[in-house]
């Protein structure tokens, strides 16, 4: 992914941001805000979290939306665990782009998909 330049403006202070860190900012400003669709994992099986969190990921990146939280919990860490490979697996795949730790909800993640 190329560098974004965010002024033309060669005396400016502000840095040259990618796409990449641009989309996770918003998805943070999103995160931050409440203002984003989710999925809870909270009371499922491990096996039924990862068939969830595949499905939900590959529709979200059909869609063409670009972030979206799923809710683990904070628990045993089975749930964050199964979400953790999952989303590595789509990472592998080039289903997903990134994913990080919720600041807001510390049992969720923000999955952050780039249109291709």
């Amino acid at each position: 992914m190329g560098k974004r330049k965010v002024s033309d403006n060669n005396n400016s202070a502000i840095p040259a941001v990618s796409e990449q860190q641009l989309r996770r900012t918003q998805a943070e400003i999103a995160d931050q805000s409440g203002e984003m669709p989710e999925l809870d994992l909270h009371g499922q099986t491990g096996q039924e979290a990862s068939l969830n969190v595949f499905d939900y990921v590959t529709r979200m990146a059909d869609s063409g939306e670009s972030c979206r939280r799923i809710v683990h919990g904070k628990g045993t860490g089975v749930l964050q665990q199964v979400v953790t490979d999952e989303l590595e697996d789509l990472m592998q795949q080039n289903v997903t782009e990134t994913y990080f730790q919720s600041q807001k909800y510390p049992g969720a993640a923000i999955v952050v998909v780039f249109p291709i």
